[in-house]
């Protein structure tokens, strides 16, 4: 389904892990949807893109259609992410930042649902 376009309709889990998916899929209702997934004491992991020094969002690959996704994507903020999941009563309780030998970095966040 297009987490971007359609509301989610499952039953909510103990862990939501979004790696990668809100650059592409936005972080309207893809973000909501991801939220509605997620059970009372459950948690939210989300990895994050963090902007490269060369702007290379989307990285090489022997597959000239990856390059295709350059136009669908937009990075997202760690600092804006935290302060909106806060409106929806997620704490973050666990962040870690990771570098790639290529420049590329990565942002993690774990978040619990206060409710």
């Amino acid at each position: 389904m297009d987490l971007a376009e359609q509301r989610v309709g499952l039953e909510p889990v103990q862990l939501v892990h979004a790696a990668l998916v809100l650059e592409h899929a936005g972080a309207g209702l893809c973000l909501e949807n991801a939220l509605s997934l997620v059970a009372p004491g459950g948690a939210l992991s989300v990895v994050l893109q963090l902007p490269t020094e060369l702007d290379h969002n989307v990285g090489a690959s022997r597959f000239p259609a990856m390059q295709t996704l350059k136009s669908h994507f937009t990075l997202v903020d760690p600092l804006w992410f935290r302060e909106t999941l806060l409106q929806y009563d997620f704490r973050l309780t666990y962040e870690a930042r990771r570098s790639l030998p290529a420049g590329k970095g990565f942002w993690m966040g774990v978040f619990s649902m206060e409710r």
